[in-house]
């Protein structure tokens, strides 16, 4: 199986992205196939004696102009790839929304996971329908309250239970 792929398009956030066409054979119908491409380059490193130096450590040292004896290490890539299948429309959806458009749908699935996980959302059961309502509600209420009191701290982002809650309860 050949699959023929169309140019790289830009889709922000640092990704790009190419678009081909499949169809399986128990496939009733030819689905878009999108191959997401996230390059980065790590950090400069240098190492002095076998120490790697980084950041305000490698800032401070060089602005002294102390480079003697210092060896420079090759700088790593950093690859990631995300292989997306969609049914949806070419015309309605250009290749470029695809992978912002699946970054918003796991950003709405985290939310339920991180409920489930580590909230206690799908481990309390009773055989009665009222306890496990209540409970229900109760935890969603808890997260809820949890969530506006981590966005007093920091608006721009949402931060999860697992990490959140030993720092701020402190």
């Amino acid at each position: 199986m050949m699959l023929k792929w169309a140019g790289r398009k830009d889709c922000g956030e640092g990704w790009q992205a190419m678009e081909c066409e499949l169809k399986l054979s128990r496939w009733t119908r030819s689905r878009r196939l999108i191959l997401g491409l996230e390059t980065s380059v790590q950090a400069p490193v240098r190492m002095e004696n076998g120490k790697k130096r980084r950041g305000k450590d490698l800032q401070s040292l060089s602005a002294n102009g102390e480079t003697e004896g210092w060896e420079a290490q090759a700088t790593p890539w950093s690859i990631k790839i995300a292989v997306l299948e969609t049914s949806l429309d070419g015309r309605a959806f250009p290749t470029q929304a695809i992978p912002q458009q699946y970054r918003e749908i796991a950003d709405a699935e985290n939310s339920f996971d991180e409920l489930k996980n580590y909230w206690g959302w799908g481990g309390f059961t009773s055989r009665r329908l009222g306890p496990s309502r209540l409970m229900a509600n109760l935890v969603a209420l808890f997260y809820n309250w949890w969530n506006l009191y981590v966005r007093f701290f920091d608006e721009e982002r949402h931060r999860e239970a697992i990490r959140s809650r030993p720092i701020l309860m402190q």
